[in-house]
């Protein structure tokens, strides 16, 4: 994975100084298609339908394997967009397993409302 990420850096994915994803990353895969097959291989322990942003993050943190939810071990997603988790996975295949889960429980009722 790490030559396809220097490849990535090479046709401007990747940003050079920063290490993180090019905001016209979808431009430049445009303009060169062959380079959407290195990462959907790349990155094939996502589910099927990941998204083409969740699969470069995967390459972008050397996330070499899908995450699973801490309770029930399901898949879980990574959040994109609007969030101060964003491009990250979360903890949690959902909010029933993050309710669930005792640590969340005691950290609630810690904290008056």
């Amino acid at each position: 994975m790490q030559d396809l990420k220097e490849k990535l850096i090479d046709i401007n994915v990747i940003l050079v100084k920063s290490g993180k994803l090019n905001p016209r990353y979808k431009y430049v895969l445009m303009k060169k298609p062959e380079y959407l097959q290195y990462i959907v291989e790349a990155t094939s322990f996502l589910k099927y339908d990941a998204p083409i942003k969740a699969r470069l993050q995967c390459i972008v943190q050397d996330i070499t394997e899908q995450p699973v939810c801490k309770l029930c071990s399901k898949p879980c997603k990574m959040t994109l967009n609007g969030s101060k988790y964003n491009n990250k996975f979360s903890a949690y295949c959902g909010r029933k397993c993050g309710g669930l889960d005792s640590q969340n429980i005691n950290r609630a009722t810690s904290h008056p409302a």
